[in-house]
């Protein structure tokens, strides 16, 4: 259960991304070698995101498996403040770096000045991924795993790359942005994901903890 999940929504963000480097591949070499350093930068770190997550699951589906609930609760915010506590502290590194980071990728001066203007959305996507990820995880030990998928789908395909398509393509809004536009817009994305995956997470462990304590009431 833990892995199919997760397996789906790192599915769903490969595809989402593919398609934008798609997108942008007619704006030139400059601007989807930028694109392509922000996007390795924010996936690079998510092996650290995603242990962090797997252990969450495991806790919190240990915890419920022995019927403790207050337990699992407990295991599920332990991990995602983890998770928000590393994000912070990778997302600065980013942030701070990000002229040196480029640098390490090109030589090209054009790649690293439009890359470093990308670099501080890929930090603040990067926390509000992370969180929103560490939250999906604490669901998936609660065996909650339709409800967050679809989500992480529609964020991805209903927000973030209709908008990301306008604002990177189009005059409609706002002059072309390239690809900061998308960068936005996944950004934007991501944090509807994270406002109604923290909201089905307190709905099911509030949930968890009321049968628990009826449980407890009955003589």
């Amino acid at each position: 259960m833990v892995s199919t999940g997760l397996k789906h929504d790192l599915l769903f963000q490969f595809l989402a991304f593919t398609l934008i480097t798609l997108l942008l591949t007619p704006s030139g070499d400059t601007v989807l070698g930028a694109h392509q350093i922000a996007f390795n930068l924010s996936t690079l770190p998510m092996g650290i995101i995603s242990g962090i997550g797997i252990a969450t699951s495991i806790r919190v589906g240990q915890a419920m498996g022995a019927g403790n609930r207050r337990q699992a609760r407990f295991s599920a915010q332990t991990g995602i403040l983890m998770t928000l506590s590393a994000a912070i502290c990778i997302a600065l590194m980013i942030y701070y770096n990000r002229a040196w980071i480029t640098s390490l990728y090109t030589n090209d001066i054009r790649i690293i000045a439009l890359a470093s203007q990308l670099l501080p959305l890929v930090a603040l996507f990067h926390i509000v991924d992370s969180l929103q990820g560490a939250t999906n995880a604490a669901l998936r030990g609660y065996k909650d795993t339709r409800t967050s998928m679809m989500i992480v789908l529609s964020s991805l395909w209903a927000i973030a790359l209709p908008l990301g398509s306008v604002l990177a393509l189009k005059d409609w809004l706002l002059p072309a942005q390239g690809p900061t536009g998308f960068w936005i817009a996944l950004c934007i994305a991501q944090c509807f994901t994270l406002i109604f995956v923290q909201r089905r997470f307190l709905k099911i462990s509030q949930d968890e903890d009321i049968a628990s304590a009826s449980i407890a009431t009955i003589p």
